[in-house]
């Protein structure tokens, strides 16, 4: 199981989604869900999560990272490999101690192709 942290989700609203298969159901739709799936082993089971239960009301609202929260989903999940995408979701896992992959944010508009060729080559050589 891949876990992939991420670091907080947004509705215009600030709302809570209905639950997390809608909110996974608009992120894998969205342009982080296309991109992420770029960055992922396709055959791999995956999880994913943010490093704040917290739903900001734009892209730019950031909270700080929840390691109380971040814990309980490396509990939940028993992850062979974690993913953190950006810098809030690393920030976490840095103050955890946790070993992870590092990867940009998947919505970040400068990624390329090639790296997120290189990441999913990265996963791939370790699953």
């Amino acid at each position: 199981m891949i876990l992939i942290f991420l670091q907080n989700a947004y509705r215009k609203n600030g709302n809570k989604y209905r639950s997390r298969e809608h909110w996974l159901k608009r992120m894998w739709n969205s342009h982080t869900g296309r991109r992420l799936k770029e960055m992922l082993p396709s055959e791999s089971q995956i999880y994913v999560a943010n490093a704040s239960p917290k739903i900001g009301k734009d892209a730019n609202t950031i909270f700080y990272p929840d390691l109380e929260y971040m814990k309980r989903i490396i509990n939940k999940v028993n992850p062979s490999i974690i993913v953190g995408c950006g810098k809030i979701a690393q920030k976490g896992l840095n103050e955890l101690g946790v070993e992870y992959i590092s990867a940009p944010h998947p919505a970040w508009r400068a990624l390329s192709k090639k790296e997120t060729k290189r990441i999913c080559e990265e996963i791939r050589s370790i699953v």
